[in-house]
């Protein structure tokens, strides 16, 4: 759902950061060492850099910040991905929910 000023609200979240228009999506991935998931979630995030203007910043779970955003977002297990300072999901990442997030968030969903 979208919120005045074109900022998406998650029930129950809150935001870290707010990107501005034209600067892309930003993407904070918060990832721990060999985890698979989190490989995962980085090629996803990738990818999806080919068709939208995403930001990506990871954010390893054992500094100070990660554990910060582990806290403060119930983070049960690794990766977390915050789009634009608002939980987006954590563990297996839905390409599909993302691609259905960013499409609406850039005008091209319906």
């Amino acid at each position: 759902m979208m919120a005045d000023g074109g900022e998406a609200q998650v029930e129950g979240s809150e935001r870290t950061t707010t990107a501005h228009a034209g600067d892309g999506f930003e993407a904070v991935l918060v990832t721990a060492p060999r985890c698979h998931l989190c490989d995962d979630a980085k090629h996803l995030l990738k990818e999806m850099q080919h068709d939208y203007p995403l930001i990506v910043r990871e954010v390893e779970l054992s500094s100070d910040e990660g554990m910060a955003l582990s806290r403060r977002f119930s983070m049960p297990f690794p990766p977390l991905l915050l789009i634009d300072g608002v939980r987006f999901g954590h563990g297996r990442i839905s390409r599909r929910k993302l691609v259905r997030l960013l499409d609406q968030r850039s005008g091209r969903g319906s």
